[in-house]
């Protein structure tokens, strides 16, 4: 390799969103797990961890100092995905605490509290060759020759059934699936064309802690769950709900106003935008959570007789 590759930042390949599974044939299928998309340099017992937005995340994840002893090359680069793991299932929030913690106390208690699981995908560079222009099959063929897994790193796995892995995924509440052609070679910084992510739209239990008011009435509600003590803000939904019920609602929220936020991290106050004390739980579709730990087009699915102490992050 004529560059230093240990020091030279890339973009990750990306795959392109699909509503539903594409055909089987002249694919692979891979479980999309939930967490930090994370970039691994490794050269001799030196490892650099870089996330998908080009930043450094090394001090993030001390664990990944060991991961040196568990290749077969001495020089490469590994893609994956960082996932905290609890009852098998990944906690975004709670990695994504990791990702962005600052200060070496924070970053030790954090890694005692939710240990990381790396899960491998793919494999880049491998003593001084590029592997980008390799099929996509053959990179995963060397990449289990040369990782060996252990409890914080895995290889994800390859299936050839996309809608058998889907109804896995669906029964195990994951995230969704990723298609791969097993001829792509990796496109650093490229989204679609031969790599598709599947979503399983995830649910979650919110209270409402504001809304917004426009001239023609109920606008959006401000959502949020608890993290422990403190109401977390997780966005605005303004759909699922038919226009009778939004008319119900305001009236509710209009006897129930307040002078202050109640969530620790509210957003900028603006025109129309009122808060009030929760009191209610809803359950809310959404497709994912931003790596600022909002839901993505979220949906109302219907109220919920819970309290909203019981609206807990998940």
């Amino acid at each position: 390799m004529e560059r230093d590759f240990f020091q030279e930042p890339l973009l990750p390949m990306e795959p392109f969103n699909l509503r539903e599974l594409p055909p089987d044939e002249g694919l692979s299928f891979q479980v999309k797990w939930d967490g930090v998309r994370i970039l691994s340099f490794v050269k001799g017992s030196q490892v650099r961890l870089q996330n998908k937005k080009l930043r450094d995340r090394t001090l993030q994840y001390p664990e990944l100092t060991r991961l040196p002893f568990l290749l077969n090359f001495s020089e490469g680069l590994l893609d994956g995905e960082m996932t905290f793991l609890l009852d098998n299932r990944p906690r975004f929030p709670a990695i994504l605490k990791r990702d962005l913690a600052l200060k070496d106390l924070s970053i030790n208690y954090l890694r005692k509290k939710f240990p990381v699981t790396y899960f491998v995908f793919d494999i880049l560079f491998c003593d001084g060759e590029s592997l980008l222009p390799y099929p996509f099959w053959k990179r995963q063929e060397i990449l289990k020759e040369k990782v060996r897994e252990e409890e914080f790193v895995r290889i994800v796995d390859n299936h050839k059934e996309g809608k058998r892995l889907m109804e896995r995924v669906k029964r195990d509440n994951l995230e969704g699936v990723v298609a791969k052609e097993e001829r792509s070679p990796y496109l650093p910084g490229k989204k679609g064309g031969t790599w598709w992510k599947i979503k399983v739209r995830k649910r979650q239990l919110c209270t409402i802690g504001g809304f917004i008011l426009k001239k023609k009435g109920l606008s959006s509600l401000l959502l949020g769950a608890y993290q422990e003590k403190d109401l977390l803000y997780l966005g605005r939904v303004g759909t699922g709900l038919k226009e009778e019920e939004w008319e119900m609602l305001k009236g509710y929220l209009q006897g129930r106003t307040i002078t202050f936020s109640p969530f620790i991290n509210p957003p900028s106050p603006g025109k129309g935008l009122f808060w009030v004390e929760p009191f209610l739980a809803l359950w809310v579709e959404f497709s994912e959570w931003t790596q600022e730990l909002k839901m993505r087009a979220p949906s109302i699915k219907g109220f919920s007789p819970s309290s909203p102490r019981e609206c807990i992050l998940s």
